[in-house]
């Protein structure tokens, strides 16, 4: 099997915290709405996928939303200065 690494990529992101940031515009482009439970749902071609409080929001390259568990987040990305 043949070994891969990951591009480094600079991707936008943002942390779940609360409804702040649909209302604040931060995700404007993002099809999602919160559901009763407080978890940002991401409409997707192919599902809904659900962002619980304290993930993060990556926007991919190919401009798709999707959520990532915050320490998957933590130990895949780094702030770019």
């Amino acid at each position: 099997m043949a070994k891969y690494r990951k591009r480094p990529v600079v991707i936008d992101a943002i942390k779940w915290t609360d409804k702040t940031s649909i209302e604040k515009g931060l995700l404007k482009d993002c099809d999602c709405w919160v559901n009763q439970a407080g978890s940002l749902v991401i409409k997707t071609e192919t599902a809904d996928l659900y962002c619980p409080i304290g993930s993060w929001v990556i926007k991919g390259v190919e401009n798709a939303f999707y959520p990532v568990k915050g320490s998957i987040f933590e130990a895949t990305y780094e702030k770019v200065k």
